[in-house]
């Protein structure tokens, strides 16, 4: 009987956590953030995009620690992508090799591929983890220039924010190819880069809805009032069902 309860108590609680968690999203959906480089909440409730694996080494190596989720937003005039990315060591290369390269994709940077209604022809646009440049190629569009780019830096964290201008307005149903790529830089200047060079479709969809705020909580002024009793669960079907499932089963059991 113990044993038919525990896992009872383990499927109610994994019942009530899968019905709390509210999914995130499967479209780039309309909202115009504040472009600075910090992951505004409304990113939050659009398409997340996560980085893929290694696929590619200057060195010997494929092992990288970092690891980075892009999420997107769209409105009339641009496309808005926010990076963040998780790295144990952010590295910088040097300025003369920045400056000095079209190209300088060797250093801790963001890469994101995108083709407008998937056509065929992808745009790059990078951006290091010191916004020291924004650069691309290719750039079949000239998109690369009109692009504002913002960086923040964390402990342990970047953040990489895009503004990107479309082709033509952005409206509900239209396609949008995507792609994200991040190279990590390592302390002997060799780089790992994670993700994809090949943008996937994404769907435009409806306007942000923002969720509801959480009520502020009544002061209770009565002072010496009787404590609150404790909380209780607020039980979901899900785990209704396995209750009365449980309740059956152990029925059973007696009468046997």
């Amino acid at each position: 009987m113990k044993k038919l309860w525990s896992i009872l108590l383990a499927a109610f609680i994994a019942a009530t956590f899968a019905t709390a968690t509210s999914a995130q999203s499967d479209k780039i959906l309309m909202g115009t953030p504040v472009v600075d480089g910090v992951l505004d909440e409304i990113y939050l409730q659009s398409v997340a995009v996560p980085l893929g694996e290694p696929f590619h080494t200057t060195g010997d190596s494929l092992e990288s620690d970092a690891k980075a989720t892009a999420y997107l937003l769209y409105d009339a005039e641009k496309l808005y992508v926010c990076v963040v990315v998780s790295d144990n060591d952010i590295l910088m290369r040097e300025k003369d090799y920045i400056e000095s390269s079209d190209n300088p994709w060797e250093n801790d940077v963001v890469e994101i591929w995108v083709d407008e209604d998937m056509l065929g022809s992808k745009t790059k646009i990078s951006l290091d983890s010191e916004a020291t440049k924004l650069f691309g190629t290719p750039d079949p569009y000239g998109l690369v220039e009109q692009t504002k780019g913002a960086v923040t830096k964390g402990d342990g964290t970047y953040t990489v924010e895009f503004a990107i201008p479309l082709l033509e307005p952005g409206v509900e149903g239209k396609t949008y190819g995507f792609s994200l790529q991040v190279n990590d830089l390592f302390p002997d200047s060799h780089v790992v880069a994670l993700g994809s060079q090949a943008p996937e479709e994404y769907v435009f969809g409806g306007p942000v809805v923002m969720p509801e705020p959480e009520p502020e909580p009544e002061l209770d002024e009565t002072a010496g009032a009787t404590p609150p009793a404790p909380a209780t669960f607020d039980f979901t079907p899900a785990a209704f069902m396995l209750l009365i499932a449980a309740s059956a089963a152990l029925a059973a059991r007696k009468k046997r």
